[in-house]
């Protein structure tokens, strides 16, 4: 299961447009094994089920990219996700986003589909 949750994390990177490093390896499988035992003690589960394997595997990778940000490792990555925040007319006003805005929110996206939520939990 380590396995699928790494070469998932993997993906989401490439697809993100990360290149993965040798040095990246031991990190990104730290960071795996940590979103899933955060996820089986939020969730109280002995086991992780099958269909949170890409969730898990998501905020695997939302968690190395904030290790490798805080230590200033990400070697010109920087997602295309958009430079101009605001643009208004009249007298053609724009206003553009700083770089590290877009990073931060596809990181607090990707570690948000690690929480379990109600998943294994009756409600009411």
């Amino acid at each position: 299961m380590s396995e699928r949750i790494l070469k998932g994390a993997r993906g989401i990177l490439k697809a993100l447009g990360y290149r993965m490093a040798r040095r990246d390896a031991e990190i990104l499988a730290l960071c795996c094994e940590e979103a899933k035992n955060g996820f089986l003690a939020a969730s109280g589960m002995k086991a992780l089920p099958e269909e949170r394997v890409k969730g898990v595997a998501a905020g695997a990778a939302g968690e190395f990219l904030a290790i490798k940000k805080s230590l200033c490792r990400l070697d010109g990555f920087v997602p295309d996700l958009g430079a101009v925040k605001s643009v208004s007319e009249g007298d053609t006003s724009v206003t553009f986003r700083d770089e590290a805005a877009p990073l931060d929110e596809v990181i607090r996206f990707l570690k948000g589909m690690n929480k379990p939520g109600r998943y294994g939990r009756l409600s009411w």
